[in-house]
């Protein structure tokens, strides 16, 4: 992966995480919004990071889970250096710069990209069926979202039925491949696909979607305890539904990270239950940084770490 590109999306995606805390923090009133972050204890901090660590081992699980299927074997640390590493490009338009780890298995053990590929997007879209079931818990208690949440439901379900109609999508492959220019591109596609396949095979579906459940409702915890900290009375079903429908709608605006479409959200959400808006913005902001940034921070520390070691393919290593 060209090194200038990767910085220049890491650069875009920072640059918009910046003007969304600024943006949000000015519309909560800084100086307000100072004196509740001060008032939040040292052990919420902790906790939160705590459980999100937490909820990084089971994606990490589902990742080994997926290597599996491919019959991808790398040593565990290796396996996890590249994960980890992945989650530096949780700032790209739907994480799809998280094809990172791709290019570093190809780089470190020559695994074709086209072949692990397709994980990213299985994680994608397990993840994405883990916050529909979670947010399906509060949805009764709202008055809004069961269109939106419904909408998603039927787009990943379609995605997953046409990935496996095997025969028809072999077949207009078989087809495309026909024509010379297209020819050496519709061979990469042909090993994307039967990787996409495997991974979409209904039990392993089942098996990551659990995964990221469990991945998930930590994180919704972390939320919780933000609320503890905060003073804010809201239970534990609220903070289900406020983070999983705001990663939702951050998920499918396609924004870098989901910047600024999770944010305002997630204020919305908590503002209709009740939450003063400073108090709101406070657990906002506290909850993407302990999710979404604290995960690229170290994902960033990781590449930095080991960009020398671990990117020196087998050949130059031996």
């Amino acid at each position: 992966m060209d090194a200038d590109r990767l910085m220049k999306r890491l650069g875009i995606g920072f640059l918009l995480g910046l003007l969304v805390v600024a943006g949000i923090g000015a519309w909560g009133d800084f100086s307000s919004l100072r004196s509740h972050l001060a008032e939040v204890p040292w052990s919420t901090f902790l906790l939160v990071l705590c459980f999100t660590s937490a909820a990084y081992l089971f994606r990490f699980f589902k990742w080994e889970l997926y290597l599996r299927a491919l019959r991808i074997r790398i040593p565990l640390k290796d396996s996890a250096i590249v994960f980890v590493s992945g989650m530096s490009m949780s700032i790209t338009p739907g994480k799809a710069g998280e094809v990172l780890k791709s290019f570093l298995l190809k780089r470190r053990h020559e695994v074709d990209v086209a072949r692990s590929a397709p994980i990213v997007l299985a994680e994608r879209a397990t993840d994405l069926m883990a916050m529909l079931l979670l947010a399906s818990i509060g949805i009764s208690r709202f008055p809004y979202g069961g269109y939106l949440l419904a909408g998603t439901a039927v787009f990943l379900l379609g995605i997953i039925l046409i990935i496996q109609s095997k025969p028809l999508t072999l077949g207009i492959l078989h087809r495309l491949k026909k024509l010379p220019r297209l020819e050496r591109g519709i061979e990469k596609v042909e090993i994307f696909y039967e990787s996409s396949f495997l991974l979409f095979q209904w039990k392993l579906v089942i098996s990551a979607t659990l995964v990221s459940l469990i991945s998930w409702f930590l994180e919704c915890v972390s939320l919780f305890w933000i609320f503890q900290g905060l003073t804010i009375p809201l239970p534990l079903l609220d903070a289900i539904f406020s983070f999983s429908f705001s990663s939702i709608a951050g998920a499918i605006s396609m924004l870098p990270g989901g910047l600024g479409a999770a944010e305002t959200s997630m204020v919305g959400i908590l503002m209709t239950l009740g939450t003063e808006r400073t108090e709101a913005v406070a657990a906002t902001l506290l909850a993407r940084f302990g999710t979404l940034w604290f995960g690229v921070l170290l994902g960033l520390i990781t590449l930095v770490v080991y960009s020398r070691s671990f990117l020196r393919t087998k050949e130059t290593t031996t």
